[in-house]
């Protein structure tokens, strides 16, 4: 059988370790940030489904002064 970590150089090793453990990494992050985006979506849909009950959640037309001015610019 043959030794691989004698066969490689200190570079190689280096090289293989740093690969190994960013693909890890990677994997670890895109796991973690996949079920955070789920909550996220979920929650979101929820308060979409909800019906306004707050004040400041409806929608309310705007209150429009007198447009025209009752000034005459003649």
């Amino acid at each position: 059988m043959i030794d691989l970590w004698n066969e490689l150089s200190g570079w190689q090793i280096f090289a293989y370790l740093y690969f190994a453990i960013s693909i890890v990494a990677n994997v670890v992050f895109t796991i973690v940030i996949t079920i955070g985006g789920g909550f996220d979506l979920r929650h979101l849909f929820r308060e979409l489904n909800k019906e306004p009950d707050e004040i400041h959640d409806k929608k309310k037309e705007p209150e429009v002064k007198n447009p025209v001015s009752s000034k005459s610019y003649n």
